[in-house]
């Protein structure tokens, strides 16, 4: 991986997607804005399926509100409940 900016908002993590193309997308589920992580992912996937997100987020709700989606069940997204271990968020990068 080579590419990495970072993105605000939703709307600017979809534009930032377009823009680089990037082989892995690190987000968080709390955005500012009127869109949270799980909806730019959403997004993102949604113009380009083979995308691969990693989430990040307090809220362990998430992985539910993920499951209920059958939109995410063939796609490559991953949910991390903070506080995260640097080592395991590594380790993750790595293997994607």
């Amino acid at each position: 991986m080579s590419t990495m900016c970072g993105s605000s908002t939703a709307n600017e993590a979809m534009d930032d997607y377009e823009k680089y193309r990037p082989d892995f997308v690190i987000i968080d589920y709390k955005l500012p804005g009127k869109k949270n992580g799980l909806e730019a992912a959403k997004e993102i996937l949604m113009s380009y399926p083979s995308g691969r997100i990693l989430m990040l987020t307090a809220f362990h709700g998430v992985k539910d509100e993920l499951k209920k989606d059958f939109f995410f069940d063939d796609k490559m997204i991953q949910i991390l409940i903070k506080p995260v271990k640097l080592a395991r968020l590594a380790d993750i990068i790595i293997r994607n």
